[in-house]
């Protein structure tokens, strides 16, 4: 665990970006994940994994970006790392980094997990791309159904749907 320690320490500022864009790249050729090549345990994954959210818990959201860029990277197939990795982009308001990391989750969670897709409509709201946001909300919504525990995602993904739709009407009686 120290010599991935010391390996994060030393690892660029730019990190995230880099990484985000080859992520894919860390798979060999038996697909074994940059975790498994290295040996790295589920349990330095978890502590790595700490050290991010309590980042992003202190507002340290650089580190945060950096831990929760280099754990996608080590395991790019939790949907977790890419969901931290989002919401730490989303804080700093790069919506259009965060919203490719939450597309990321939201192929890495399935159907198991709508929060990604609504994450992902906040940010496109906030670049003003509403079809893009529309389109995760109504996915968000649809994941969410019968599904108790993501209730408030489906209706705040409802509810942000009326509120585009009850726009989109008042704009085009105006013209």
């Amino acid at each position: 665990m120290a010599q991935l320690a010391t390996q994060f320490d030393s690892l660029p500022k730019d990190f995230a970006d880099k990484e985000i864009k080859r992520i894919l790249d860390g798979i060999d050729q038996d697909g074994k994940t940059i975790k498994e090549m290295k040996g790295i345990d589920d349990d330095q994954m978890e502590a790595l994994y700490g050290i991010a959210y309590n980042y992003y818990s202190a507002d340290k959201l650089e580190d945060a970006i950096r831990t929760f860029s280099m754990l996608a990277m080590l395991n790019p197939y939790d949907s977790k790392y890419w969901k931290g990795l989002g919401a730490s982009l989303q804080v700093q308001k790069h919506y259009e980094k965060a919203a490719e990391a939450y597309g990321m989750a939201a192929t890495t969670a399935g159907i198991h997990d709508p929060t990604p897709h609504f994450h992902a409509g906040e940010c496109y709201t906030h670049l003003k791309q509403f079809k893009d946001a529309c389109i995760a909300f109504e996915m968000a919504s649809d994941l969410a159904s019968n599904k108790p525990q993501f209730a408030w995602v489906k209706n705040k993904a409802t509810a942000i749907l009326n509120t585009f739709s009850e726009h989109e009407k008042e704009s085009s009686t105006e013209s």
